[in-house]
């Protein structure tokens, strides 16, 4: 019920993966590094930025969303608990966006598949144990290892600069 909340900011990150693509495949194919370089550089940054501000708004609010949009506090709960998975929706999207622009297709599909393994391990296994706190856990897991991946894949097809 409060995902939608939780992802109503990603349609920002989202939109940011749309325009990167022919940028990065367009700057990739020229072999301008560098230009890939500042993309990814700056994508991520705009990524993390608005994931951390949507924690700390969640966090502050979700109490008060909670309340508000759903008429129950125990929604409110949800949010504060989901919130912790923003930063990695939102770079896991434009990340798996500079992996296509980069022709790496095929990686981007294998994430993907290995992420929602990890989802579907944490239901079939946790679940049984200590209830929907596995799935949120089993979310939270699978987003992270999608966007560290995919941030290892990036910079072994590209010498990201750290500047």
């Amino acid at each position: 019920m409060v995902f939608s909340t939780i992802m109503f900011p990603a349609v920002i990150s989202n939109s940011l993966a749309v325009m990167l693509l022919p940028a990065i495949s367009g700057a990739s194919a020229q072999g301008n590094t560098a230009l890939v370089n500042k993309a990814v550089r700056q994508t991520v940054q705009l990524c993390t930025i608005l994931g951390f501000l949507c924690i700390f708004a969640f966090l502050g609010m979700g109490e008060w969303i909670g309340i508000r949009l759903f008429h129950n506090t125990l929604a409110g709960v949800y949010l504060k608990t989901l919130c912790w998975i923003c930063p990695f929706v939102f770079l896991g999207s434009t990340l798996g966006s500079v992996l296509h622009g980069l022709g790496r297709a095929a990686t981007t599909l294998l994430i993907n598949l290995a992420s929602s393994a990890i989802r579907i391990a944490f239901i079939w296994l946790g679940i049984p144990v200590i209830g929907l706190k596995a799935y949120l856990w089993g979310m939270l897991v699978s987003q992270i290892f999608a966007s560290a991946i995919s941030w290892l894949c990036i910079r072994s097809s590209v010498a990201v600069n750290h500047r």
